[in-house]
């Protein structure tokens, strides 16, 4: 499965840590390695795919109105009126009532943009952020969760693989695998090729929000009509529980959003 890995061109000390955490769990192809004139190459890694230098995989600071007016991205009206969003949710409330950091649109992009890369594909994908965390036995745990799925006639769009569960009262449908309701955190799932469709014929890119408020929007009702209304749910989802990929925590590795301290 092709694996794309999401990460911005400041934080090679993210990119770093991920490479060697995957050469220790095995992505790694060892007769691939070379040397040259300047010393050792490191031998490739299999499969995988950085966003580094890609085209909409930008730092918050690259993204000025004009630039997202030059490549016909659209922002969602995302702030609420405190009042009106305390009605709907006081808890989720503080991050209904502000603007979207430029962060917050960028990681939506660079995620975007993976899904339309390969809107053409007829394989699963599976989709990491910098900091997700993970062992050996990832691959196996992530190929036995699909072949259940797929054994039990379950179709599937997305297969969160780690994340935030807001709710605990979710459906299991096996020991290790449940129907999830609102998430946040997108930093580890797979989309299988109708899946990365569904997700394309949102748009999202008309009208950015959050990605992980986004991607919940496509499997259960978001609690903000106006949200729920532009992104109605569609898309066959779920979740392993417990999780088999982590995140690094912000102590450690930082925050690229521009979220308040608490948020991130």
């Amino acid at each position: 499965m092709r694996t794309f890995i999401i990460n911005i061109k400041p934080r090679e000390d993210r990119r770093i840590l991920m490479d060697i955490q995957l050469r220790k769990n095995g992505w790694e192809i060892p007769e691939e390695g070379k040397k040259n004139e300047d010393g050792f190459i490191a031998p490739k890694l299999r499969n995988v795919e950085w966003t580094t230098g890609w085209e909409f995989n930008k730092v918050g600071d690259e993204i000025t109105d004009q630039w997202l007016k030059e490549n016909n991205f659209a922002l969602f009206d995302w702030k609420m009126e405190r009042a009106v969003a305390d009605m709907i949710d006081s808890g989720k409330a503080p991050w209904w009532s502000r603007e979207l950091t430029r962060g917050e649109i960028g990681c939506t992009l660079s995620h975007w943009q993976i899904w339309n890369e390969n809107k053409e594909t007829t394989e699963p994908i599976m989709v990491l952020e910098d900091d997700a965390l993970f062992d050996e036995n990832l691959e196996l745990k992530r190929d036995i969760a699909i072949d259940t799925l797929e054994s039990m006639n379950r179709k599937w769009d997305v297969l969160y693989l780690g994340r935030v569960p807001l709710d605990s009262k979710e459906e299991r449908l096996t020991k290790n695998i449940v129907i999830p309701k609102f998430s946040y955190c997108t930093y580890a799932y797979c989309i299988s090729p109708k899946g990365i469709q569904r997700l394309l014929e949102y748009n999202v890119q008309d009208g950015i929000i959050p990605v992980d408020e986004f991607l919940s929007s496509t499997y259960v009702v978001h609690p903000r009509p106006d949200v729920s209304l532009k992104y109605p749910p569609s898309l066959v989802v779920y979740a392993m529980d417990p999780v088999i990929v982590m995140q690094r925590t912000k102590k450690e590795v930082g925050s690229d959003t521009g979220l308040p301290e608490e948020r991130k």
